[in-house]
């Protein structure tokens, strides 16, 4: 995997990021020994964050530690993604429900122009390195914005507490075909347009279908490549 560490961010964070996504797309299988120095290196970090990033990923289920020996990949780390990505469709289906009925006019001008930008990326038919960071920004415009749009903090806080698994999810999925790309973008403009219409179980469905269909798509590429 390419990646590199940018000063914006905190650097465990952005490692523990790293790590999850290896896992989301299969380079890191279950069971396999993760170790922290190789990480370090491969990053160029220190140990530090790279120790702070296990603790987080072994809070989260995807990492466990035997003593003496070291971590590796959890074998539930697969189970534990399908799950969260279920119970972020439904969730997310809820939010969508209420910002049927509650968005804005500017939340849906927000979506509408995120959904514009990601078109014409869409429309290039090809999918870069840079294209595929503006699209994946764009998708995470859209869906945060759908989120507040339901005026609902408390079911925004369920959503945020998945979202690690959830943004790394959608950057594989939004680097890896251009069709796949252009599927997304026809799932989200039909969500958008049942907002707009003020169809609420529409919106609703529409939403927890995509973020269902996603994951298991992304799933389906690691079974894949095994």
């Amino acid at each position: 995997m390419n990646s590199r560490i940018v000063e914006a961010i905190p650097i465990r964070e952005q490692v523990a990021d790293i790590i999850r996504k290896m896992i989301v797309n299969g380079e890191l299988k279950a069971d396999q020994q993760i170790s922290e120095r190789e990480i370090s290196q491969m990053l160029m970090v220190s140990t530090t964050p790279v120790k702070e990033a296990f603790r987080v990923l072994q809070s989260e289920g995807l990492l466990y530690s035997i003593p003496r020996k070291g971590s590796y990949i959890s074998k539930l780390s697969r189970k534990n993604i399908l799950q969260t990505v279920f119970m972020r469709g439904a969730l997310e289906g809820v939010a969508a429900f209420f910002a049927a009925r509650n968005a804005t006019y500017n939340e849906i001008m927000i979506m509408e122009e995120a959904l514009n930008c990601a078109g014409e990326l869409v429309d290039k038919a090809q999918l870069t390195s840079e294209i595929a960071v503006r699209l994946t920004e764009n998708n995470n415009l859209f869906h945060s914005t759908l989120r507040s749009a339901s005026k609902n903090t408390y079911l925004v806080g369920l959503i945020d507490n998945m979202r690690s698994i959830d943004q790394s999810i959608r950057s594989v999925a939004l680097t890896s075909t251009i069709d796949e790309c252009i599927r997304a973008q026809k799932e989200h403009l039909a969500i958008l347009k049942a907002v707009k219409e003020q169809n609420s179980e529409k919106a609703e469905q529409l939403t927890n279908a995509h973020v269902r269909r996603v994951g298991i798509f992304v799933l389906a590429m690691e079974d894949q490549e095994l």
